[in-house]
C-alpha cells in the first residue's frame, strides 16, 4: 500500500469501507433488502422527521424549542443538508445529518470567535441518533462511515461536530480532535458540556489507515453510540 499521505482520493472508499463492522457485511450480503441505508439531500422525509422528533422528546427535548426552530428557519439547515438513515425490516434504527456551511454549531456555541475560517470548507455532522438495540454500535459506525464517504464526495476539506463528552470519545476513534482543550457549556442544551471536534479528511485517511490492522476489540464497533 502507498504511504498514507500519498493515498489518492479515488482510493478512499476502499480504505473507509474496510473499517465497517458486521452490520455492513450483512448489508453487502443481503439479497432481500432486510437492511437498507438511505442518503437524501433536502427536506427530511416524514418518516425520518418523526423518528428524530420521537428521539428528541425522549432524550433531547431542547432540539424542539424555539431557539433551534429559529436556527433551522434562518439557516435552512434541513433543506440544505444530506440526511442519512438506516432501516432494518423497514424500521428506522439510526440517522445522521451532514451539512455544509453555514453551520449550526456557530449559532449554538457561546463564543465562536477564533474558529478558523478554514472550517467553512468542512461539513458538520449532527443529529446522530441510534436506537438502543444489539446493533447499536455497528449502526452508529455505519452512519459515521457513510458520512465520511459523503464528505469526500462533496470534496469537503474536513469534518466538524459539536459533541457531548461520550460522543467526542467516539469521534476521536476516527481521528477527530478537540478544538478547545476544555468543554464548553452550552446554555441552549440544558447547560451541558460539549466539545467541538474536528479533523481534515487527509488526517482522517491517515488515522484510519494507521488503525486498519488493530484488533477488533479496540475498534469503534465496541463503543456505545450516543446522540450528538
Amino acid at each position: 500500500m502507498l504511504p498514507s499521505e500519498m493515498i489518492p482520493v479515488d482510493q478512499v472508499s476502499a480504505i473507509v469501507y474496510d473499517q465497517l463492522g458486521p452490520l455492513d457485511r450483512i448489508i453487502k450480503q443481503s439479497t432481500d433488502s432486510i437492511i437498507n441505508t438511505h442518503i437524501k439531500q433536502g427536506v427530511v422525509d416524514q418518516k425520518v422527521s418523526q423518528y428524530r422528533c420521537n428521539a428528541y422528546q425522549d432524550r433531547m427535548p431542547y432540539f424542539l424549542n424555539e431557539f433551534y426552530k429559529k436556527i433551522e428557519h434562518d439557516l435552512e439547515i434541513d433543506a440544505r443538508s444530506y440526511h442519512i438513515h438506516i432501516e432494518i425490516l423497514g424500521k428506522i434504527v439510526g440517522s445522521l445529518r451532514v451539512t455544509c456551511a453555514p453551520f449550526e454549531f456557530k449559532e449554538v456555541l457561546p463564543v465562536s470567535e477564533g474558529i478558523p475560517s478554514e472550517f467553512d470548507q468542512y461539513v458538520e455532522l449532527s443529529r446522530l441518533i441510534v436506537d438502543h438495540n444489539r446493533w447499536r454500535a455497528d449502526i452508529g459506525k455505519l452512519l459515521i462511515t457513510r458520512a465520511i464517504k459523503l464528505a469526500f464526495d462533496l470534496q469537503a476539506k474536513g469534518i466538524v461536530a459539536l459533541c457531548k463528552r461520550s460522543t467526542a470519545m467516539v469521534f476521536s476513534r476516527y481521528g477527530l480532535e478537540k478544538y478547545h482543550s476544555k468543554p464548553i457549556i452550552v446554555a441552549s442544551r440544558h447547560y451541558q458540556p460539549y466539545y467541538l471536534m474536528h479533523t481534515t479528511l487527509r488526517r482522517l485517511i491517515m488515522h484510519i489507515d494507521s488503525t486498519t490492522h488493530y484488533d477488533n476489540k479496540t475498534t469503534v464497533a465496541n463503543i456505545a453510540m450516543p446522540i450528538v
